[in-house]
């Protein structure tokens, strides 16, 4: 975001306190840089995680946030059972991720939105949009293959599941109107109204 846009005051965002900044987006990390950062602190503390690199990376990306979380789900997992299964690392991983996918979602305008779950469905003209470009310099979309994907294989399937809501099945069929054959008392003349069958109107006795 832009660094008026964070002021608290419109006097404030209008003051040329702002012309001594420059800009500096951060995207996502090189791949070395990455590689160097799941690598290096694991293997000082004793449980190395370059080995499985590119489990990490499919649930991390290039970004550097995810990519920690995926590590600290894949050191749990290697302290528990001493292997990485995929889906028990994907499953530790989301248990964090979730949350802050969730709060990426809703930073996204609908035009993003609808570009991300066109690319988690496999639309591979999708990035021909103009909403790709600013996605792929935050890291979020990348080009494989001449290709575009997501960051994550766990953010595809959660884009997936926000792009196609499940279809509310048939409700229990609405039983038929039937009163049963009692007398009911009406407090205002002491008259009593017998009821039977279906009730149609016609068969209302005093």
């Amino acid at each position: 975001r832009d660094l008026q846009s964070l002021c608290h005051s419109q006097q404030i965002r209008e003051s040329p306190f702002f012309n001594i900044f420059a800009e500096v987006r951060v995207g996502p990390m090189p791949d070395d840089e990455i590689a160097e950062l799941l690598g290096a602190p694991s293997a000082a503390s004793g449980v190395p995680l370059a080995p499985h690199e590119p489990a990490i990376r499919r649930l991390g990306g290039n970004l550097p946030f995810f990519v920690q979380i995926a590590c600290a789900a894949a050191t749990d997992c290697l302290g528990e059972s001493g292997t990485l299964d995929p889906a028990a690392l994907e499953d530790a991983f989301l248990e964090e991720a979730t949350s802050h996918f969730q709060y990426l979602w809703e930073t996204f305008g609908d035009a993003e939105r609808a570009l991300v779950c066109a690319v988690a469905a496999g639309d591979h003209g999708a990035d021909d949009r103009p909403e790709a470009r600013p996605l792929e310099l935050q890291g979020y979309l990348l080009r494989r293959q001449g290709r575009p994907q997501l960051f994550s294989t766990a953010f595809a399937r959660f884009a997936a599941r926000q792009g196609s809501p499940p279809a509310a099945g048939p409700g229990p069929p609405t039983p038929p109107l039937t009163l049963s054959p009692e007398t009911l008392p009406l407090p205002a003349s002491g008259t009593q109204l017998g009821l039977s069958g279906d009730f149609n109107g016609d068969n209302i006795a005093d």
